[in-house]
């Protein structure tokens, strides 16, 4: 009887063991994927900003204009407030998913990149947690 229970212990060390090594794992993967997409945050943005110039505007020299952006954001009076103090350009349409898909309980929000600093914008906008993505905005 002793070795019986000696066994069914031993066996349930095995099994802790195991599970966790793939808890250890798991969270290594884990910590990995955020580490890896928090050390580049413009991988947030799909579109090309190069082709921008120094003033946010790309197109012939005819024919520059501005290029319009689309982000979903959490709907909170904080976060709207936090974003639009980051881009004065950007409004809010609580009501639209936009071509991005905000989902219930998220707000559109649409900016330009016709402002000063546009690059710095940008680049705070991505790193903030709650910003997924950031496309280009095509108003159709």
């Amino acid at each position: 009887m002793n070795n019986f229970l000696s066994d069914i212990r031993l066996s349930h060390f095995k099994h802790l063991g195991f599970l966790s090594f793939l808890f250890t794992f798991g969270y290594a993967l884990l910590f990995f994927y955020q580490d890896s997409t928090a050390a580049d945050p413009w991988q947030k943005i799909t579109f090309d900003i190069s082709k921008l110039d120094e003033s946010g505007l790309y197109g012939p020299p005819d024919g520059k204009r501005a290029l319009s952006y689309e982000l979903c954001i959490p709907d909170t009076v904080q976060n709207r407030t936090e974003v639009k103090r980051i881009d004065p350009t950007v409004k809010f349409f609580a009501q639209s998913p936009g071509r991005i898909g905000c989902k219930e309980h998220e707000n559109l929000c649409i900016g330009s990149t016709h402002q000063k600093n546009f690059r710095g914008v940008l680049q705070r906008l991505v790193e903030l947690a709650y910003v997924q993505r950031i496309d280009q905005s095509f108003f159709e």
